[in-house]
Protein backbone atom coordinates (compact mmCIF):
# COMPACT_ATOMS: atom_id res chain seq x y z
CA UNK A 1 0.00 0.00 0.00
CA UNK A 2 1.23 3.43 -0.86
CA UNK A 3 1.48 6.24 2.11
CA UNK A 4 -1.80 7.65 0.23
CA UNK A 5 -3.32 4.55 0.79
CA UNK A 6 -2.76 3.70 4.11
CA UNK A 7 -4.00 7.00 5.64
CA UNK A 8 -6.87 6.43 3.28
CA UNK A 9 -7.73 3.37 5.22
CA UNK A 10 -7.28 4.77 8.69
CA UNK A 11 -9.33 7.41 7.75
CA UNK A 12 -11.69 5.52 7.00
CA UNK A 13 -11.75 2.85 9.63
CA UNK A 14 -11.89 6.32 12.13
CA UNK A 15 -15.27 7.00 10.72
CA UNK A 16 -16.34 3.05 11.09
CA UNK A 17 -14.99 2.95 14.67
CA UNK A 18 -16.32 5.28 17.58
CA UNK A 19 -14.11 4.71 20.09
CA UNK A 20 -10.89 5.46 18.22
CA UNK A 21 -8.94 7.37 20.59
CA UNK A 22 -8.53 11.03 20.53
CA UNK A 23 -4.67 12.32 19.93
CA UNK A 24 -2.18 13.37 17.49
CA UNK A 25 -1.32 10.46 14.94
CA UNK A 26 2.06 10.68 13.51
CA UNK A 27 2.86 8.63 10.06
CA UNK A 28 5.58 6.01 10.81
CA UNK A 29 6.68 2.72 9.30
CA UNK A 30 7.00 -0.02 11.99
CA UNK A 31 4.05 0.39 12.54
CA UNK A 32 2.43 2.02 10.50
CA UNK A 33 0.99 5.20 12.77
CA UNK A 34 1.54 5.99 16.19
CA UNK A 35 -1.12 8.31 18.21
CA UNK A 36 -0.33 10.00 21.00
CA UNK A 37 -3.13 9.81 23.30
CA UNK A 38 -3.83 11.60 26.54
CA UNK A 39 -1.18 9.34 28.35
CA UNK A 40 -0.14 6.70 26.25
CA UNK A 41 1.26 5.74 22.91
CA UNK A 42 -1.15 3.22 20.63
CA UNK A 43 0.61 1.89 17.21
CA UNK A 44 -1.11 0.96 14.55
CA UNK A 45 -0.73 -1.37 11.84
CA UNK A 46 -2.47 -2.03 8.75
CA UNK A 47 -2.39 -5.71 7.14
CA UNK A 48 -4.24 -6.33 4.01
CA UNK A 49 -5.96 -10.19 3.48
CA UNK A 50 -5.22 -11.62 0.93
CA UNK A 51 -8.07 -15.03 -0.35
CA UNK A 52 -7.07 -16.94 -3.01
CA UNK A 53 -7.55 -20.63 -3.97
CA UNK A 54 -4.97 -22.71 -5.01
CA UNK A 55 -5.51 -26.63 -4.61
CA UNK A 56 -7.62 -25.64 -1.91
CA UNK A 57 -4.84 -23.57 0.42
CA UNK A 58 -3.89 -20.03 0.23
CA UNK A 59 -0.84 -19.72 -1.74
CA UNK A 60 -0.25 -16.41 -0.11
CA UNK A 61 -0.74 -18.79 3.70
CA UNK A 62 2.17 -21.37 2.24
CA UNK A 63 4.44 -18.49 1.27
CA UNK A 64 4.03 -17.61 4.87
CA UNK A 65 4.52 -21.17 6.14
CA UNK A 66 7.53 -21.63 4.21
CA UNK A 67 9.10 -18.35 5.23
CA UNK A 68 8.82 -19.21 8.53
CA UNK A 69 10.12 -22.50 8.09
CA UNK A 70 13.49 -20.87 6.72
CA UNK A 71 13.91 -18.83 9.30
CA UNK A 72 13.41 -21.59 11.90
CA UNK A 73 16.08 -23.47 10.22
CA UNK A 74 18.12 -20.57 10.03
CA UNK A 75 18.10 -20.48 13.64
CA UNK A 76 18.98 -23.35 13.90
CA UNK A 77 21.61 -23.87 12.13
CA UNK A 78 23.37 -20.47 14.11
CA UNK A 79 22.39 -21.83 17.31
CA UNK A 80 25.10 -24.68 16.87
CA UNK A 81 27.26 -21.65 17.36
CA UNK A 82 25.94 -19.74 20.30
CA UNK A 83 25.51 -20.43 23.71
CA UNK A 84 22.30 -17.88 24.11
CA UNK A 85 18.97 -16.94 22.86
CA UNK A 86 18.18 -14.77 20.14
CA UNK A 87 15.56 -13.30 17.57
CA UNK A 88 15.69 -12.98 14.14
CA UNK A 89 13.43 -11.39 11.55
CA UNK A 90 13.47 -11.52 7.72
CA UNK A 91 11.66 -9.11 5.68
CA UNK A 92 11.21 -11.37 2.64
CA UNK A 93 10.27 -9.60 -1.00
CA UNK A 94 6.94 -10.57 -2.03
CA UNK A 95 8.32 -11.00 -5.78
CA UNK A 96 10.60 -13.85 -5.34
CA UNK A 97 9.25 -17.14 -3.49
CA UNK A 98 11.42 -19.32 -1.92
CA UNK A 99 11.71 -22.71 -3.94
CA UNK A 100 12.39 -26.10 -2.07
CA UNK A 101 15.06 -26.79 -4.17
CA UNK A 102 17.03 -23.45 -3.47
CA UNK A 103 15.76 -23.49 -0.08
CA UNK A 104 18.89 -25.08 1.68
CA UNK A 105 21.48 -22.41 -0.36
CA UNK A 106 19.81 -19.59 0.71
CA UNK A 107 20.01 -21.25 4.49
CA UNK A 108 23.32 -21.38 4.02
CA UNK A 109 23.85 -17.89 2.63
CA UNK A 110 21.90 -16.05 4.92
CA UNK A 111 24.00 -17.98 8.15
CA UNK A 112 27.55 -16.62 6.24
CA UNK A 113 25.62 -12.86 6.37
CA UNK A 114 24.67 -13.27 9.98
CA UNK A 115 26.71 -15.10 12.28
CA UNK A 116 29.36 -12.62 12.67
CA UNK A 117 27.12 -10.03 13.80
CA UNK A 118 25.29 -12.39 15.98
CA UNK A 119 28.63 -13.09 17.67
CA UNK A 120 28.95 -9.71 18.49
CA UNK A 121 25.98 -9.64 19.98
CA UNK A 122 26.70 -11.81 22.96
CA UNK A 123 26.31 -9.28 26.24
CA UNK A 124 24.43 -6.95 24.57
CA UNK A 125 20.73 -6.22 24.09
CA UNK A 126 20.65 -6.31 19.79
CA UNK A 127 22.26 -5.70 16.67
CA UNK A 128 20.43 -4.19 13.23
CA UNK A 129 22.25 -5.70 10.36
Amino acid sequence: MTTEEEKYVLEQFKCCYKPFPKGEIEKTEKPDFLIQAAKKKIGIELTEIFQDSYNGHSKYQQRSSDRSKFTEKLILELQKFVDFSFHISIHFSDFHHLTKSKEKELVMKAFKASINHLMQLKNKHGVLI
